[in-house]
């Protein structure tokens, strides 16, 4: 297979503890994204599945994401992962192996401090929201320069903005999101 991506839009505004939708502040925006596949495609999806039901990802998905993060984020300075209760220590794996072949630093920077029910189970901007709010904590100071994200899955894009907020207001400089499947 050869790499392709498919990019994705920055949140700029967001639903606050009561539900009314503010200015995300620039202090917590993330940069627009990108993603390998779409759920369920032909292209880069199988191997994805593979990888999630697996547990571990075949080189040719690590080397797609690579070529992603040089294509589209050539400041990386280091890679980290949202760490998902569904996969255990898989994503982290798969963002270290990422890291280690561009060349930089994967750190865990990011815990779940609590599990929640997944995104797509989530009927609308508030509840998704309200769902990621709490969910994660942000273990450690970003390293310096631009970050990259990496997450399973990116439905509502919540997870991505949220846990980036994070991760900016502990000292990320700018923090790219990149998710192995979209479904928009």
């Amino acid at each position: 297979l050869t790499s392709s991506s498919i990019g994705r839009e920055v949140k700029k505004m967001a639903p606050d503890a009561q539900g009314t939708m503010r200015k995300i502040a620039e202090d917590a925006r993330i940069e627009p994204g990108w993603a390998l596949a779409r759920f369920g495609d032909g292209g880069w999806w199988p191997a994805i599945a593979r990888g999630l039901s697996d547990g571990t990802f075949d080189e040719e998905v690590v080397q797609a994401l690579a070529d992603i993060v040089r294509a589209h984020v050539p400041s990386a300075r280091w890679l980290c992962a949202v760490p998902s209760a569904r996969l255990g220590d898989t994503l982290d794996g798969l963002a270290r192996r990422v890291a280690e072949t561009l060349g930089i630093p994967g750190p865990a920077l990011v815990t779940r401090t609590e599990s929640r029910p997944p995104q797509r189970e989530m009927e609308n901007a508030v509840s998704q929201a309200a769902n990621v709010r709490g969910a994660f904590r942000v273990t450690g100071t970003p390293p310096r320069g631009t970050g990259v994200l990496l997450d399973d899955r990116r439905s509502s894009g919540w997870t991505l903005a949220m846990v980036g907020g994070q991760l900016r207001r502990a000292g990320a400089e700018r923090v790219v999101p990149l998710a192995l499947g979209t479904l928009l």
